[in-house]
């Protein structure tokens, strides 16, 4: 039997005051050579809710609300819960405004099947999308070695299995010391699992004015952003 069928796959998308995004985001899931099993948005922060921009989509996806901002954790932690309920057995945390290749779900399982319990894109494609008071083009860099986050690698491009996923559910209310998800992810859970960074790219970081890790990027005035110097 197949063991990419035997898995059920569970994809979480935060989702914040973008419908045009979170529609993209989610027909690009539906495009994977491996579809997600199944698909929870979290919207948090808005008294009223998008779910009309994907309500069209002949797929189950599951929209979880919550009218008033929560803390950072909170973002992660309703959609992963649901997907632990729902019995799946490999996650996939996925941010509106990036882009996915169309292997992503199947390279990131794969590479989870064979024996690891947390994979994390540390090379990837950079997209800068201009502002109207900025750049006047976009700028793609191809297969740059990423490492901003936390995980030391795209933290939109995580992936795990079930048993780091129940940790990681446990921990991330414990951790106020910690601002941001990612750092949660990789000071206190991934140091007891099996990681793997991975250097297939497979998706491409979009910064854009509202990106809080590369948001600057887009100001440059056409100066190299970091990851480009040299």
């Amino acid at each position: 039997m197949n063991p990419y069928r035997q898995c059920k796959v569970g994809v979480m998308i935060p989702t914040y005051n973008r419908p045009d995004m979170l529609r993209h985001c989610v027909l690009q899931m539906l495009a994977q050579t491996r579809r997600p099993d199944v698909i929870c948005v979290y919207e948090n922060g808005l008294p009223g809710n998008y779910r009309w921009c994907v309500e069209d989509i002949e797929f189950p996806i599951i929209w979880l609300h919550t009218p008033h901002r929560e803390p950072n954790y909170e973002f992660y932690l309703r959609p992963l819960l649901f997907l632990i309920g729902e019995g799946c057995t490999h996650f996939f945390r996925v941010d509106h405004d990036d882009l996915y290749l169309r292997n992503h779900i199947e390279v990131s399982l794969g590479e989870l099947l064979a024996g690891r319990d947390f994979r994390i894109s540390n090379h990837c494609g950079v997209l800068i999308v201009p502002s109207d008071s900025g750049r006047r083009s976009y700028e793609y860099y191809d297969g740059v070695r990423f490492e901003f986050h936390a995980p030391k690698g795209m933290s939109s491009s995580i992936a795990f299995n079930r048993s780091f996923a129940v940790m990681l559910a446990e921990q991330l209310p414990l951790h106020s010391e910690y601002v941001d998800f990612d750092e949660i992810v990789a000071r206190v859970v991934a140091p007891f699992f099996s990681c793997h960074w991975s250097s297939i790219k497979t998706t491409v970081y979009v910064s854009h004015v509202g990106a809080a890790t590369s948001g600057h990027w887009v100001g440059l005035a056409g100066k190299l952003p970091p990851f480009a110097q040299g």
